[in-house]
């Protein structure tokens, strides 16, 4: 056992190294705002991806092609989805529901590309380095987490998006209270149904009864 959580913990821990390298290269363009779609790589995709895509090379601000772009790319191979996806992101970083929709897509074309939960993890790190303070993108991140078997990540991988997650939208402001509500719930649960840590249950407890309040 001890093997399969030092093993959740490398992924867990590489891939939020690689989001913070991410993050940071993401926040240098944002700032210098000096951008430079790269040209798609040669994949096979459907003429209507390809025309979209030459579109924002030539006017990356066009955001309903974008979209249209990204809208393509669900009916495309899974290395289209991730160069539309990647070519959109390093240019709006911040539209957490997009990330979400990354993080989807890695989902549902893990097992026919050979890749385990590691793949969506990384995504969602990406997400939550580029928009720290979205509590949805955290949300979404835990929840991808909790869903996982224990056969596939350990407690203690789970337990650690978490609390990074409480850490840094726990007491954001009341703007967001029912979505806060909702994780510190949600994190409640997790440890109620799985973990079944009566320490932890009763550590989260008080702060799940002070948010309710």
């Amino acid at each position: 056992m001890s093997s399969v959580a030092d093993e959740a913990a490398a992924v867990v821990a590489a891939a939020a190294a690689a989001a913070q390298a991410a993050a940071q290269a993401a926040s240098s363009s944002v700032v210098s705002q000096q951008y430079d779609i790269a040209a798609p790589a040669t994949i096979m995709a459907g003429e209507e991806y390809t025309k979209h895509f030459a579109t924002v090379r030539k006017n990356p601000v066009d955001f309903n092609t974008w979209a249209l772009l990204l809208n393509a790319s669900a009916s495309e191979k899974y290395e289209a989805i991730v160069q539309a996806f990647d070519a959109f992101l390093s240019y709006y970083p911040f539209c957490y529901g997009y990330w979400k929709k990354y993080a989807d897509h890695t989902q549902r074309n893990a097992s026919a590309n050979g890749l385990g939960p590691e793949a969506v993890i990384a995504v969602y790190e990406r997400g939550v380095a580029a928009v720290p303070h979205s509590v949805d993108m955290w949300a979404h991140y835990c929840n991808f987490m909790s869903s996982l078997t224990m056969e596939r990540t350990t407690v203690e991988a789970v337990r650690a998006v978490y609390r990074r997650a409480v850490a840094v939208v726990g007491s954001a402001p009341l703007a967001n209270a029912n979505k806060i509500n909702q994780l510190w719930n949600s994190l409640l649960r997790f440890e109620l149904e799985v973990s079944k840590d009566a320490t932890q249950v009763a550590e989260v407890c008080p702060v799940v009864s002070l948010h309710a309040g």
